[in-house]
Formats: C-alpha cells, structure tokens, sequence
C-alpha cells in the first residue's frame, strides 16, 4: 500500500469519501483500482464501464455508477455532522497506524465518540458468543477490571454476550472503549444496544468502515472482525462455539502475528469447543490476569488483597467451599453436603444478606466478587 501523504487535496478526499460511500464496494477491490489509476481521484472520475473488472455484478456497478453521478461531498458532509459522525479516510493524519498493517485496510472510517488509537497504549480484543453463559460472564468481571484500571482499552463488536458484557466492563471501572460496528452508524441499526452506546459514547468510540445508512450483511462482520485485530494488541476470546465468528477474529489476529489468548471451559460445554480447541492449537491458555498482563509490559496485576470472609459456623464454611469453583444450586449444594434443606436454604439466604454470596438467574449460587 502505498504511504500515506503529510496533505491531500480536496478532490482526492473527496473521491475517497465518494468510494467509501459505497458500502458493497470491498476494500481490497478498491485498493487494487487505485493502484492501478495511481490515486483515488483518477479513479473516481472514471467510468464504472472504463474500469474493467471481471466478475463484478450489474447491481455492484450500477450502484458505483449511481454514486459518482450523485455524491455531493457538501451534502454528504453535512449529513455527517447532522449525525455526530466524523469521517477519516486512509490518507488522514488520524487514520490509526494499525491498521496500515491489514491487506485490505478501511479506506474510511466513520466514527462516533471521541476515537483515540496511541502506539504507545494498550488495546486487546475482546470476543466471544452471543449466548455465553454465566461463567463467560464472570471470566469477563474476573479479568479485566484491574487491567481496566491501569489503562487497558477493550475492543469489540457491541454484539449481545460476551462483547457486550467487555464494553460495560470498560465502563463499570472507568475505562476506555471502541466498538467495531459490522452497520453503518445510523441510530436505526444500533438501537438495539442503545443504553450501551450510550455509555460508550461519554468515554469511546463506535467506529464502522460502511457509511452511516449501510444496513449489515452476513459478510459484514468477518469483515468487521479484522478491524478488531488490526486495531487490538491481542486477541482474548471467552466462550466459543465450533463455528463462532470469534474464531474469525482470531485467526486475522494470528494472520497479523498477534497473540492469540482463549479462556479453557468445560469440555462439556457446546460455547468452549472453540476456546478449547483454539488453546489445542496453540493459543495462550487464560487462567488469571497475570496471563493477559504479560502481554502488555506496561501492565502489572493488582494483587486481590480481599481477604476471606469471616464464617461463623461449619455449614458456613463447607457451603463457601462448595462454591469456590463455581456457580451451583441449592439442589446440588444439598446432595453434595448431604445437609438438609431447609439448613442449606437459610445459611444461603444469610450469607446472601451478610453480601458474601449472591444469587443469579436460575438460583444459582456463587461467591460475591
């Protein structure tokens, strides 16, 4: 690719702002078109029929031929702004370095938030299932907060799950976000999430490659997943399926010589096949923070000084024990204490009230972190 230039004109930022604009246009096509014409702007004022590219659909160059008749880089911009959305193309000053490295880079991005992309930070990649479980959930709360705390920028998707629970983790301790939309920024695709975006906004970044009016295809988002890697140091994945488009993101991760982290799970568990299988692989096996902490040598650990609670009685003791490894209910608590229930049931409800243990969707019970 070739190097980015100190200025640029208008007409070259304008065409660039006229080819990211259409979103079923992808971008390593796009690069190999503005090779071939020398700039963006020989290429935007070109023909769509003058630019002889095999394969490409009637509907790809009607749409492309649309646009160069119709783009009005002063509408467009006013648009934005209407928005609260910015746009950085490829050649912008605040185009972030990392993902210089991609094949197929953005040739824009547009951008919600304050966006802020350092060197000199550290950002790892966050994903997982959609449908993760109550241990995916707790890995996130375990891991991440003191990482948060010492300026650990989280990067995800914003999809339901495991990239949701990274970003609010962000937030619950004060940190720094960026979310990596497979749409475009249009308020109608991302109300769904719309508390979070929320959140996001006053200390973050939503970014996405496609303009603000672009609804997401099935491609979108492996597409997006690279943006992910690019922009991350590393790769965690929590909780994975056999077929998880977090995989995606960590082979692009591999693919860029990034270190590839997974958090082990049950075996009987359908959402570790993939984290487990990644770790068989040769994946970074995440048992603690300390794991992800010597990834980033800008990191320490902060040791857990939380020191055991006082237990007034044997029950209370056995029944801490118990749910030490992780969540269970009150029916496996009474077989495997062989107490009764009613005993198992009150110690519960009194070590609940005393803020030692809490209870969870399902009446699950597990230690208060």
């Amino acid at each position: 690719m070739k190097k980015r230039k100190t200025t640029m004109s208008n007409v070259e930022k304008y065409a660039l702002w006229g080819l990211s604009s259409i979103g079923i246009l992808t971008p390593r096509r796009i690069h190999t078109l503005i090779a071939r014409y020398g700039s963006a702007s020989e290429l935007w004022q070109t023909p769509v029929k003058e630019w002889n590219i095999p394969r490409m659909s009637n509907i790809v160059k009607s749409a492309i031929s649309k646009a160069q008749q119709e783009f009005d880089p002063v509408s467009f911009e006013n648009n934005l702004q209407k928005k609260a959305i910015k746009i950085i193309t490829i050649e912008d000053q605040g185009y972030p370095k990392r993902l210089s490295h991609l094949h197929d880079p953005p040739l824009a991005l547009y951008v919600k938030g304050e966006l802020k992309i350092d060197e000199q930070d550290c950002y790892l990649g966050v994903v997982g299932s959609r449908s993760r479980k109550l241990y995916g959930q707790r890995v996130i709360k375990d891991l991440l907060p003191s990482l948060i705390r010492q300026g650990l920028t989280i990067v995800s998707g914003m999809a339901y799950g495991i990239d949701s629970d990274s970003h609010q983790c962000a937030i619950d301790n004060n940190g720094y976000t960026i979310a990596v939309i497979g749409s475009g920024l249009d308020d109608k695709f991302i109300s769904g999430n719309f508390s979070l975006v929320d959140k996001i906004l006053k200390n973050g970044a939503l970014i996405s490659e496609y303009p603000p009016n672009f609804e997401a295809r099935k491609w979108t988002f492996p597409a997006r997943n690279r943006i992910i890697a690019g922009v991350s140091d590393a790769v965690l994945v929590v909780e994975a399926g056999k077929k998880s488009g977090s995989l995606i993101t960590a082979d692009f991760a591999s693919q860029l010589g990034k270190e590839v982290l997974a958090v082990p799970g049950s075996i009987l568990s359908t959402t570790s096949i993939g984290t487990n299988t990644l770790i068989k692989n040769g994946a970074k096996p995440i048992l603690a923070s300390e794991d992800i902490a010597e990834e980033f040598l800008t990191l320490s650990v902060e040791i857990n000084k939380k020191t055991k609670p006082k237990l007034n009685n044997e029950l209370e003791k056995k029944i801490y024990s118990l749910l030490n490894s992780e969540p269970i209910s009150v029916d496996e608590i009474v077989l495997k204490l062989d107490e009764k229930a009613s005993n198992i049931q009150s110690t519960l409800t009194i070590l609940s009230i005393r803020g030692i243990i809490e209870e969870s969707a399902g009446r699950l019970f597990s230690i208060k972190k």
